[in-house]
């Protein structure tokens, strides 16, 4: 039946659309019930805490059958796409390297891009992964957060970007604190921005370009 539900820290509408029943998460999204969402969260992939949405009664599909024959029939898999660019410290991409990704019990091999891209189909639901690239005889690894990532308007999502950018962030912290300051200056100056330790406009719309260009 149709709800309102509340957005709680990690999820996403591909992990809400499962926990619903619910194939796509456009189904939820463009629901006309969720055009104050659509206005307040323009990108669909963040959503932030404390988010309500309308989420529309599941539709039953009816398939037309002969009833003297055995029948499969094949659920779509409830999935989402995961799409990052790795990096190394100086800003290089991690190009045409090969790569392990685990999410819960699978893990996925490919090769990054050529601008240090990779792109992974994993379940709509997870919460948590690891990736390592092997390059230059070695290998660079990361715990991967998914679905945490908080609006950049907010100060949660401010922190989480500079500390995703390399910047000597901690997300976790409460406020901002001597430490969130310097990594906040530090990437002002890495951008080339005035160096205020302040979250202005510039500062929003210049992490915003260098974090979601993905």
């Amino acid at each position: 039946m149709p709800t309102n539900h509340v957005v709680a820290q990690g999820e996403c509408l591909s992990s809400i659309a499962r926990k619903f029943g619910i194939t796509d998460w456009r189904t939820i999204y463009n629901h006309p019930g969720n055009e104050e969402l659509r206005r307040k969260r323009p990108n669909p992939n963040i959503l932030y805490p404390g988010d309500e949405m309308f989420v529309p009664h599941r539709e039953l599909r009816n398939e037309p059958c002969s009833t003297d024959q055995r029948h499969s029939f094949v659920r779509k898999a409830y999935t989402t796409t995961l799409h990052l660019i790795v990096e190394d410290e100086m800003g290089r991409p991690f190009k045409s390297k090969e790569y392990d990704l685990t999410i819960g019990d699978k893990t996925y091999h490919g090769v990054t891009g050529n601008d240090g891209s990779l792109e992974q189909q994993i379940a709509a639901n997870a919460t948590a992964g690891d990736l390592t690239v092997h390059a230059w005889g070695g290998g660079f690894s990361w715990t991967l957060d998914l679905g945490r990532l908080d609006p950049y308007d907010t100060d949660d999502g401010i922190k989480h970007r500079l500390h995703n950018l390399g910047f000597d962030v901690k997300p976790e912290s409460h406020g901002w604190n001597e430490d969130a300051v310097a990594g906040l200056k530090a990437f002002q100056y890495a951008a080339k921005i005035p160096v205020t330790g302040e979250v202005d406009d510039a500062t929003r719309q210049k992490l915003l370009a260098w974090h979601d260009r993905a």
